[in-house]
């Protein structure tokens, strides 16, 4: 009996469980089911206002936005007005706008959508209106008037431009200034229909049936609505609430938005209907916004929740007292699963812990093991019963050992941790006293009040060996790149100093009396040590490239007159070709620019040195375009066009390609290393430019250089200095006249080459000056000593003592004795950037790279001796003012070549000119300026100042279209060209170079 009433007794505190349980959660739930509601109720109507808000913020940003368009295409047309030229019509009431004027502003307002625009003078007359046909509204008047008077932008009120008063317009107006004196001189105004204002406002981002965006305005002591409404229709400017009331009454939201109060409210709106309604002015206008929609519509997915609530909740009680009454009978069978859930669950994670990689390991407050893991056992060679229940610190090698206890007691006393709850790196000792790098993680927990500590280890042994193999590698690579560098520098100078003397002694021999045969002989020789310096120069420049050490170093440059050094360093060859070589530089270019000379020369170079190895007749052109310009900045398309073979489209594909050329006979027939296009391509890049080419073959190809740079002011130009080496046979003129008393002037000339001083004295001789000789610096500062040396020429690298050393030893002398200073320049065979700025630490004045010509010496010998100028015979007289002959120097020094250049040139422009009468008689401008402009660059480049200027004139008829003036300017042709060709006979009987 006692054993069933037990059991009844136990059956009754489930059921009186079970029961209780069931009316708990059905209370729960149902009071989560109403907060839920509620919840939801308010999420909702958060909602609501969230999406008004945004909505409104939206169009206010859209209205801003459209305002601040407007304002910003009257301030770009007014700048339409800025010229003098452009403003002097529009003081003159009595004047006409000039067509440029019109035509600017037609072309412009082409581009923009304005119901009407005008341009108003000082008077307040309407000087110019497109469409001319647009009626002229006097409403107007007033912000006009006030921008002529005030000289600041408006923004007219809304108004209606039409007497049916079915469309609103909004004026902006801008004051034109005059462009000297600030005067305001006239007025701008942009007539702009509303329609899309209006439709931008009305448009509503979500489907609604009854949500509405107003744009309302305070007019006195009523709110004006200025926008069509979606329930009353012909309402702009015309429906009109009073501004005193309060939450109760009609349009409140719109007396709140006209008085420029942000808020959301629920309240009734212009119909007297209830409406969740946000509020907002328009930033910068005297504008405000509602943004609303009808409580019914807003709130109607409220009732739909109520009920699926009452739903739901009723489900969750019944799903409730299923559970209860399930858990109620299975209660034995659940709570004998999560025993063997458990037993399970214990097995799999000692399964998981004894497989580990990493090593895990336990220890209490005190350091003593606990657990550890199979890992643990396999890195430091112990087994458990040699580690659990030991010291932790019997794993770990001095002086950690005997800190450890001390940093538990810490931690213990202080709470101050140095390697829990992050990894850090330690040593580990073996059992075989071997030890050996590991990563330590530990962590701590608390089991019953009482700390424990968890510790991952892993060995890191090969991590770490792997990591001193890639220092070492690094080491290595930097010690390669370090030996390469100096490999270059030894190499310049290695290969530059016998080329030095080669080429020097060449160009001596070639200034001596030298039969035909001779002559091409040298001549050939000569052509061989260019290629092998071109070939030297192309892989140091590679090579800097690949290192990342070449700097661009721009200067503010005339592109003319580099383009006009590129022509003379090659003219020579093309005319020994018989190739015409042409230049054409856009007119509208900037006078100067930022750009680094040198690289921008070095890619052209290598243009037109490519052209000329693949024509073998035709011509070559050498154009620059200017294709974009503002006021900092202007887009150049530099071009080099060939009449040669031309490249197919796959050998295009790899021709920038390091190493890259159109065949494998191409380096036996014309040499070169591969390099120079590659190495143009990476230079382009520097430059901030892109290569490209287009090449038919058989026809010929245009290499071009699309560059943009910064314009600078042309006062600041400084010449070219002249890099390349002239082709041909050079004269070049000594530095002093030998039939003259000037005083001898001597330079000390310092190398440990004998061919460099011997090639140095001669070249010193054949500039009228006097060179005495020294084998390294220790001799040369004992003779600099004696004082009477006005200059040093010195090697950098020699035994005993080298030139930057005997350069400070000068240096020092001179200050401690108070010398004048002895200008030094530097003869070096490396060319890298690291030798010259190592120079000019030393102390040297400048730097002059092996091999170096007569021309290069005797300019740098010039900016750095005083010498009593050479008196040259007066030549000018003989000749008419049509030709500056001077200005052929700039092409080359030679006599007989200058003369090959003016026959080249008269044959030309004799074509030319003939072509210029035949468009004159048939009247085609655009013919009559196309060949003006040519003849015109090809008399500048010979000097023939007065054709040139005539040709000029032409020109700038034709471009504007003015065939009379073109006519006028062209009258005297015929004479001038005879007197040119009479100044050029003259020329080539004078027998001597200009």
């Amino acid at each position: 009996m006692e054993n069933l009433a037990t059991i009844y007794l136990k059956s009754h505190r489930t059921t009186l469980f079970a029961v209780l349980m069931f009316a708990a959660f059905t209370l729960l739930i149902s009071s989560v089911g109403y907060a839920l509601l509620h919840h939801m109720r308010s999420s909702d109507e958060s909602n609501i206002s969230d999406t008004l808000k945004s909505i409104g913020q939206l169009k206010a940003g859209q209205i801003q936005d459209y305002l601040k368009d407007r304002q910003s295409d009257a301030r770009i047309l007014s700048t339409l007005v800025n010229s003098p030229d452009e403003q002097n019509w529009l003081v003159d009431p009595t004047a006409t706008i000039p067509d440029a004027v019109r035509d600017s502003l037609n072309n412009a307002l082409s581009q923009y959508e304005y119901g009407c625009v005008e341009l108003i003078d000082q008077w307040g007359k309407v000087r110019y209106q497109s469409p001319s046909d647009a009626p002229h509204t006097q409403s107007s008047k007033p912000w006009v008037t006030e921008t002529l008077h005030k000289g600041t932008a408006i923004i007219s009120p809304i108004y209606f431009a039409d007497i049916t008063q079915q469309h609103t317009s909004l004026d902006f107006t801008v004051p034109l200034r005059h462009k000297q004196s600030g005067k305001v001189i006239g007025a701008l105004l942009l007539h702009n229909n509303l329609n899309s204002l209006n439709t931008l406002i009305l448009t509503w981002p979500v489907v609604s049936n009854t949500a509405e965006s107003l744009l309302v305005v305070k007019d006195g002591n009523e709110v004006l609505f200025l926008n069509e409404l979606r329930h009353q229709k012909h309402t702009a400017l015309k429906l009109r609430k009073p501004l005193a009331g309060d939450r109760n009454t009609p349009a409140w939201p719109a007396i709140l938005a006209a008085r420029g109060i942000t808020a959301f409210v629920d309240t009734f709106d212009y119909r007297g209907q209830p409406v969740l309604a946000y509020t907002l002015a328009v930033p910068g206008t005297p504008w405000g916004m509602v943004i609303k929609i009808d409580k019914d519509e807003a709130l109607a997915s409220i009732w739909q929740l109520q009920k699926i609530a009452i739903a739901v909740t009723l489900l969750f009680i019944a799903l409730a007292g299923f559970l209860i009454r399930v858990w109620w009978r299975k209660q034995k069978v659940e709570q004998l699963l999560i025993q063997a859930k458990l037993s399970d669950s214990g097995t799999r994670i000692q399964a998981i812990l004894d497989t580990m990689a990493d090593g895990l390991i336990t220890i209490d407050g005190q350091g003593i093991v606990e657990t550890a893991n199979p890992a643990v056992m396999r890195t430091f060679g112990y087994n458990p019963t040699e580690i659990i229940g030991k010291n932790i610190k019997m794993l770990m090698p001095e002086p950690y050992r005997q800190h450890h206890d001390e940093y538990l007691n810490r931690y213990k006393n202080t709470g101050e941790a140095r390697i829990i709850g992050i990894g850090r790196e330690v040593v580990g000792l073996r059992k075989d006293g071997t030890t050996f790098p590991v990563e330590l993680a530990v962590s701590e927990m608390t089991l019953g009040g009482v700390p424990h500590f968890t510790g991952i280890v892993r060995d890191i042994t090969l991590r770490k060996q792997a990591e001193q193999l890639l220092q070492q590698a690094k080491e290595k690579a930097e010690q390669a790149n370090l030996a390469k560098d100096a490999f270059l520098a030894t190499m310049s100078h290695e290969i530059r100093t016998p080329l030095s003397g080669m080429l020097g002694m060449l160009e001596l021999l070639s200034l001596t009396p030298l039969d035909a045969e001779q002559e091409d002989t040298v001549e050939s020789a000569r052509h061989s040590g260019d290629n092998l310096l071109r070939v030297l120069n192309d892989i140091l420049d590679w090579s800097k490239i690949e290192a990342g050490k070449l700097h661009i170093a721009p200067s503010i440059e005339s592109i003319p007159q580099l383009i006009a050094g590129v022509m003379s360093n090659y003219h020579p060859m093309a005319m020994s070709k018989g190739l015409s070589l042409m230049q054409n530089v856009d007119a509208n270019l900037g006078a100067a620019h930022w750009v680094d000379p040198l690289r921008l020369e070095q890619v052209l170079n290598n243009f037109v040195s490519n052209a000329l190895k693949f024509t073998q007749e035709g011509m070559i052109e050498i154009s620059v375009i200017s294709l974009y310009r503002n006021d900092k900045s202007e887009t150049i398309m530099f071009s080099v066009r060939d009449t040669g073979s031309g490249i197919s489209p796959e050998v295009q594909a790899k021709l920038f390609q390091d190493y890259g050329q159109a065949s494998t006979n191409t380096a036996r027939m014309y040499g070169g290393t591969g390099l120079g296009l590659s190495i143009c391509n990476r230079l382009a890049r520097l430059l901030s430019g892109e290569i490209s080419l287009e090449s038919t073959l058989g026809k010929g190809s245009t290499f071009s250089l699309t560059i943009t740079l910064p314009v600078a002011d042309a006062s600041s130009i400084v010449p070219l200095p002249t890099t390349s080496r002239p082709i041909g046979h050079t004269t070049t003129q000594p530095l002093m006249d030998a039939t003259t008393n000037q005083k001898v002037i001597h330079v000390l000339v310092v190398d440990d080459h004998p061919t460099n001083r011997n090639l140095l004295s001669r070249q010193l001789d054949k500039l009228a000056l006097h060179a005495e000789l020294a084998e390294n610096g220790k001799q040369a500062l004992a003779m600099w000593w004696t004082g009477k040396f006005a200059l040093v020429i010195s090697d950098c690298h020699m035994p005993e003592m080298d030139g930057y050393e005997l350069t400070r030893n000068i240096r020092h002398a001179e200050a401690q004795t108070g010398q004048l200073r002895t200008p030094i320049i530097g003869w070096t065979a490396n060319a890298l950037r690291e030798e010259k700025l190592r120079c000019f630490d030393a102390g040297m004045d400048e730097v002059l790279t092996k091999p170096s010509n007569l021309s290069e010496l005797r300019a740098m010998l010039s900016r750095w001796l005083v010498i009593k100028k050479i008196p040259a015979a007066s030549r000018t007289g003989m000749f008419n003012a049509m030709v500056n002959f001077s200005v052929l120097g700039n092409i080359t020094s030679d006599h007989k070549e200058q003369q090959e250049v003016l026959r080249e040139f008269q044959s030309q422009n004799q074509l030319d000119l003939r072509e210029l009468k035949k468009a004159l008689q048939a009247e085609n401008i655009e013919e009559i300026r196309r060949i003006a402009h040519r003849i015109k660059g090809a008399c500048r480049m010979v000097g023939a100042i007065t054709l040139e200027s005539v040709s000029a004139k032409i020109e700038a008829a034709a471009a504007k279209k003015l065939l009379n003036e073109a006519l006028a300017a062209a009258g005297d042709l015929d004479n001038i060209a005879v007197q040119l060709d009479n100044d050029i006979r003259l020329f080539a009987n004078l027998g001597c170079a200009m």
